[in-house]
C-alpha cells in the first residue's frame, strides 16, 4: 500500500518529526523514502547587499548556500532511512512549495509533512500544509510535535468528491 513515501523537509522541528513518522510507517511497509526540500523561488530572487550589511545583519544568502543547507538537509535525512534499514531518494527543487510537492507526490502513496514549517505564523496548518492538503493528488500526513504510534485510525469524510482546485 505504501511503497513510495515522500517527506518534505524544511530545517524546522516538524519537519523532522515528519521524517520520523515517515520511518516509521515506511518500516512497517518497506518503503522507500523519497526526501524533499524546496527552495522558494522568491528566496532566490533576492538580491544580496551590494554593500556590507548594518550592523547585526547578515547578507542575504546566495543560491549556492540555499543548495548547501538543502544538500546537508537532505544527506542527513538519507542516513537516518538507511539506518533505519530502508531505501532513500532525494530531491532538491526550486520553485513554488506545493506546486513541486504535487509533482513529486505524482510517482508515491503519501506525503509527510510538518503541521508548520520555518514560514509558521498564526495558522495552526501553515499556508503551504493547508494548500497540500487541499490540493494533494495523495494522502497528506501532516504530523505535529510528536511521533504517532499510529495504532488506530480515524478517517474523515465530508461525502463529497475530492478537491482539485
Amino acid at each position: 500500500m505504501f511503497t513510495k513515501l515522500l517527506v518534505g523537509l524544511d530545517g524546522s522541528p516538524q519537519s523532522q518529526v515528519a521524517l520520523a513518522q515517515a520511518i516509521q510507517i515506511g518500516r512497517r511497509f518497506r518503503s522507500t523514502i523519497v526526501l524533499c526540500h524546496i527552495t522558494r523561488t522568491e528566496l532566490l530572487e533576492r538580491q544580496p547587499f551590494q554593500s556590507p550589511p548594518p550592523t547585526g545583519q547578515a547578507p542575504a544568502p546566495g543560491a549556492g548556500e540555499f543548495a548547501s543547507f538543502a544538500q546537508g538537509l537532505l544527506t542527513d535525512a538519507a542516513r537516518q532511512v538507511t539506518q533505519a534499514g530502508l531505501v532513500a531518494d532525494t530531491a532538491y527543487r526550486t520553485g513554488e512549495v506545493v506546486t513541486e510537492l504535487q509533482a513529486l507526490a505524482e510517482r508515491t502513496d503519501a506525503i509527510f509533512v510538518g503541521r508548520f514549517g520555518t514560514l509558521g505564523g498564526a495558522d495552526p496548518l501553515g499556508p503551504d500544509t493547508r494548500e497540500l492538503i487541499q490540493r494533494s493528488p495523495s494522502p497528506v500526513f501532516v504530523c505535529g510535535t510528536t511521533v504517532s504510534p499510529m495504532d488506530r485510525c480515524a478517517v474523515a469524510i465530508d461525502g463529497e468528491a475530492p478537491s482539485m482546485s
